[in-house]
C-alpha cells in the first residue's frame, strides 16, 4: 500500500505542491507546479503524397485532405503528416492534423487566413509526446514541398 503525503509549499515567489510517496522504502519527490518544461525543436521539409479535395456544391465550402511523408527515420525524423482542413468563414481554413514521429505522434490544430505559412497549437499526442504542447509552424517551399518547424513543450 502506498502512502501519500501532500505538503503545500508557500514562499517568496515559490507556490506548489511537494508530493512524497512510499512504497517498499523508497521516497519519491515531484517537481513543484511552477517547473519549467523542457522544449524540443524538429524542423525538416517533407515531401507532398497525396491531396483529396471534397468540393461541396461545385464552389463553397470545400474540405482537403493532404497526406506529407519523408521517408525519414531515426529519433527527430517527421515520419509523417496527415491533415484535413474545411473552409470556415471569414476566408480561413480550419486544419486538424497528426503527426508520426519516433516514438508516438503529434495532434496539432487551428485556423488561418493562408495554409501556405501557418502556425498551429499543438494540442496533445501519444506515446512519448502524451499531454505535450507548444506549436507547429507550415511554410510552404513549392507545390509539393512543406518545411516543419515544430516546437514540443513536455
Amino acid at each position: 500500500m502506498r502512502n501519500l503525503a501532500i505538503l503545500p509549499l508557500v514562499g517568496i515567489g515559490l507556490t506548489g505542491v511537494l508530493v512524497l510517496g512510499s512504497a517498499g522504502g523508497s521516497t519519491t519527490a515531484l517537481a513543484p507546479a511552477s517547473a519549467k518544461a523542457r522544449t524540443t525543436v524538429y524542423r525538416q521539409n517533407i515531401q507532398l503524397a497525396r491531396v483529396h479535395v471534397w468540393d461541396h456544391h461545385q464552389t463553397h465550402p470545400y474540405s482537403l485532405s493532404e497526406s506529407y511523408s519523408s521517408g525519414r527515420t531515426g529519433p527527430r525524423a517527421i515520419r509523417s503528416i496527415h491533415q484535413a482542413s474545411t473552409e470556415i468563414p471569414g476566408n480561413r481554413v480550419m486544419t486538424t492534423a497528426t503527426m508520426r514521429l519516433q516514438g508516438g505522434e503529434i495532434v496539432f490544430g487551428g485556423s488561418t487566413a493562408n495554409m501556405d505559412e501557418a502556425t498551429y497549437a499543438i494540442v496533445g499526442g501519444t506515446g512519448r509526446f502524451t499531454g505535450a504542447g507548444g506549436s507547429v509552424s507550415l511554410h510552404g517551399l513549392n507545390r509539393s514541398t512543406v518545411r516543419v518547424t515544430v516546437k514540443v513543450r513536455q
